[in-house]
Formats: structure tokens, sequence, C-alpha cells
């Protein structure tokens, strides 16, 4: 949804809808957790999500177009790299990670500020299995450092910032290979 300041366009909300970035990412466990050996599975892991999505969507109320961080793609090039550490004691779980993203100018000579990103989470496997399914209720807190962006090559000051987020799911597994 975009939202407009304009007093004439207010309560009016307008979709940018097209094709995002395609995203391709690996993962290498470096080390397994054994009882009587490593103490945690430990691993690293890259993205890279190229400009591949559509940036020039169009307001149909003033035909302008839309900013670069409201497109389906932000035409920058976006690399994450990584490492991550799990560890399961029956059937809790903790895992911990350390991530940076890169991004690149972008679409109307726009980018995104930098990210530093350090995840925690705990779990705990529910004691049925229906259909074979593992699910697993999880708490996470993830710390955000976003660095300043650039607009035109000056530093916009609407991008970046400090966050610390506070992330519940469920994780299901439906083979002990695969997790949704």
């Amino acid at each position: 949804t975009i939202n407009t300041t304009d007093l004439l366009l207010l309560g009016q909300h307008e979709y940018a809808d097209g094709f995002g970035d395609i995203e391709v990412d690996f993962k290498f466990r470096i080390k397994e957790q054994k009882e009587d050996g490593f103490p945690v599975d430990l691993a690293f892991f890259v993205s890279v999500k190229p400009p591949t999505g559509q940036q020039s969507e169009r307001s149909e109320l003033t035909g302008e177009l839309f900013a670069a961080h409201d497109q389906p793609s932000a035409g920058a090039l976006n690399v994450t790299g990584g490492v991550s550490a799990s560890k399961q004691w029956g059937p809790w779980g903790a895992s911990g990670a350390a991530i940076f993203t890169y991004k690149s100018e972008g679409a109307q000579n726009f980018q995104e500020g930098n990210t530093f990103r350090l995840t925690f989470s705990a779990s705990r496997e529910l004691p049925w299995h229906p259909g074979g399914w593992k699910f697993y209720p999880t708490l996470g807190v993830q710390y955000l450092y976003e660095f300043h962006g650039k607009d035109r090559g000056a530093i916009d000051q609407d991008h970046g910032g400090r966050f610390i987020s506070l992330v519940p799911s469920i994780v299901a597994k439906p083979l002990d290979r695969l997790t949704l």
C-alpha cells in the first residue's frame, strides 16, 4: 500500500504490483553437533538477490513513478552473508546468527542502507506429531542495525537506524530435512 500526504488524495491507497527480485541462497554446514564431539551445528550462508524485478510502477492517480523503495524491485544487487550456530537438547533447541547485507545503488539513484543483524531464538518440539509432522513453537529476538541510505549520492536521514524485534513463530517440519 502506498500512502500519500497530498490532501486531495487522502484516503486513496495505491498498490505497486509486479514481479519482485529472485533470490538465490546457499548454506553449508561446517560442523555437525555430536554428543561426543562438536557442541553445536555451525554453518555459513550466502544469499544473492540481483535486480530482476519490475522497477517502473506508476501511480494511477498522478502518473508519477513510485519511489524506488515502493517498487516491487528496488533495482539493486543485494548480497547477504553470515554464520549461524544451533544446538538441540532433546525437544529443546536454540540458535543464533550474525548476518551482514550489502545493498548496491539501485533504481532512481537510491541506495538502501546496508544492514547488520544478530538473531537468537529458542524452541521446543511439541509432543504430538499429526500426520508425522513436527511442530516447534519458537520465540526469537532480532537486533538490526541499518546504515543510512543514499538518495542521489546524499545521505538519506529517513532510512537507517537500530531496531530490536521480538519474533514469535511456529516452525513445521513435514520431513526431517525440510523446514517450513
